[in-house]
């Protein structure tokens, strides 16, 4: 780690957390805006990392479950002689970190105890975890002035604006929808059918309207099985990086997918009308994504939520032209 870098963020883990954690790190920027700020990140989110304009340099860490790892980091994070540390992660292995850096070391802004700063869990319960965020900064003396919505907005020109990050990189022409079927890999909600997402590709395709099928890197499986239910949506799962899937939400007119989707909350960032399947409506507002134009969709047994049902939903709120058609398709 370069010693010239003297504030760090913490924010590893799944691409649900790091898009949740953007206001903070936004504010972290307009609250340091002479200092060289580093994120430390797991390896899947290096790249939108790299794209994230309020980052000056990247660090990956390994495998957190690794005592000798985090230590390693802790002994780096003191070595670099950071001012502050934010740590949005607020998990076992960030507190490790902490402890292995604290003798002497920067000040710590997080929910661990022994921080300079501290947001307690007890306190933290029942916010969603962007408040959450933006609370540890409130904690610390700042006055985060940002929205409580995050916003990948930036990534439509990110790259220098390459041709790349267009739809037309893709083969997509508007209007064109984004369909993530996955759900993030670490919750046991129940899930709309693969097969209904395929029926719902297919209808949207008959009304002219171009699909992408996209995931996050762990439920590729689950949209591999849509497109191969549906050929003639586009499989991006391996052919668009995150920064790219941002871009392109930035074009869609509508998306679907479930609320604990990482994609899906990338997504709703980009500023595409997003349809958010939750067990709840608690559910949704507690860990769903937050956007300029985000619908949750109360599915306590998503079996029940039909294709037309879908359908009409997107006709109501997407934004990919005249659906009527949509919605009264057979």
């Amino acid at each position: 780690m370069s010693k010239t870098v003297d504030i760090l963020v913490i924010k590893t883990g799944g691409l649900r957390g790091y898009v949740q954690a953007l206001p903070a790190m936004k504010a972290v920027r307009a609250a340091h805006r002479s200092a060289r700020i580093t994120v430390l990140t797991s390896s899947e989110l290096v790249g939108l990392a790299n794209d994230t304009p309020y980052i000056d340099d990247v660090e990956v860490i390994g495998d957190v479950a690794d005592g000798r790892e985090t230590a390693r980091v802790g002994a780096e994070i003191k070595k670099a002689k950071f001012e502050r540390v934010y740590d949005f992660d607020r998990n076992p292995a960030s507190e490790k970190i902490f402890q292995a850096s604290k003798l002497f070391g920067p000040s710590w802004i997080g929910g661990g105890k022994g921080m300079k700063y501290c947001f307690p869990d007890h306190d933290a319960k029942g916010m969603h975890p962007t408040d959450v965020a933006l609370q540890q900064l409130k904690v610390a003396g700042l006055t985060p002035s940002v929205e409580p919505i995050p916003d990948v907005s930036w990534a439509a020109t990110s790259r220098r604006n390459a041709p790349s990050l267009k739809p037309e990189f893709f083969g997509l022409t508007t209007p064109f929808v984004l369909l993530a079927p996955g759900s993030g890999g670490d919750s046991d909600a129940p899930r709309w059918p693969t097969a209904r997402f395929a029926g719902l590709a297919a209808r949207l395709a008959a009304n002219g309207v171009a699909v992408a099928i996209v995931s996050d890197p762990e439920d590729r499986a689950e949209a591999r099985d849509v497109s191969s239910a549906f050929p003639g949506a586009k499989d991006l799962t391996s052919r668009a990086d995150v920064t790219q899937v941002a871009a392109l939400a930035t074009h869609a007119g509508g998306a679907l997918g479930h609320f604990d989707s990482g994609v899906v909350h990338l997504i709703a960032a980009g500023g595409a009308t997003t349809l958010s399947i939750a067990p709840s409506a608690e559910a949704g507002d507690l860990l769903g994504p937050r956007g300029r134009s985000v619908i949750t969709v109360n599915a306590p047994d998503p079996t029940r939520t039909t294709v037309e049902y879908a359908a009409q939903m997107f006709a109501m709120f997407a934004h990919v032209g005249s659906l009527e058609a949509l919605a009264a398709h057979d």
